[in-house]
């Protein structure tokens, strides 16, 4: 099924008729996600949560104009911004809301059965558009920003951004790769661990250097 079979259902409608299609789905999303989100919610959340807090306001700290005129240093501040997003998202379980909206859209729709090959491309699409962001901002390093932990950085926030909008996009097949147990942590825990980690080691030299 394609994406025009896929949202012409949806976009076809009056004004009136999608409003009342998308209440409908935002209300069941959020009655399934009141009666999820305290089975799904634990002290591993709450957590990466502060973790994605305390990483948040380190980055904004290292972002803070430090020369006359004020030069804000942007890289940090939108680190600052993606980590308190992945913050909300983690605390919140904003992704099941999303995922459930979604699915109760599929449903009274009556193309949730066949909403697979769509997934698959945004998927891809998705995947590679951040393993080329990741790749040019690599590529495009000077020196002195290599041995200003950037490349960490930015692998860091990218593996994160990468597992946050894989959940949101929540294929069966990549949730099940995710949620394949490694030692006792999921692949997807698993990769956050690393992506936090890296951003920890890329803010603390950028710190020092204040």
């Amino acid at each position: 099924m394609t994406f025009g079979a896929v949202a012409g259902p949806v976009l076809g409608r009056d004004p009136g008729a999608l409003a009342d299609l998308l209440s409908e789905a935002a209300d069941n999303a959020l009655f399934g996600w009141e009666h999820a989100f305290g089975q799904t919610s634990s002290l591993g959340n709450l957590l990466l949560t502060c973790i994605y807090g305390a990483l948040a306001l380190l980055a904004l700290a290292a972002a803070r104009p430090v020369l006359r005129p004020p030069h804000w240093h942007a890289r940090w501040l939108v680190a600052g911004v993606v980590l308190a997003a992945l913050a909300a998202l983690t605390l919140l379980r904003l992704d099941l809301l999303f995922v459930l909206f979604m699915r109760s859209l599929a449903r009274s729709q009556g193309w949730y059965a066949h909403r697979g090959p769509t997934q698959t491309v945004i998927v891809l699409a998705f995947v590679a558009l951040v393993v080329a962001g990741i790749g040019l901002g690599l590529a495009r390093l000077s020196p002195q920003r290599v041995h200003a932990g950037t490349p960490q950085l930015r692998l860091g926030l990218g593996l994160l951004v990468l597992v946050g909008g894989l959940r949101v996009i929540s294929l069966h097949q990549v949730d099940r790769l995710l949620a394949w147990s490694i030692g006792g942590l999921s692949i997807g825990r698993i990769a956050e661990a690393c992506g936090l980690l890296l951003v920890a080691l890329a803010v603390w030299p950028a710190l020092r250097a204040r």
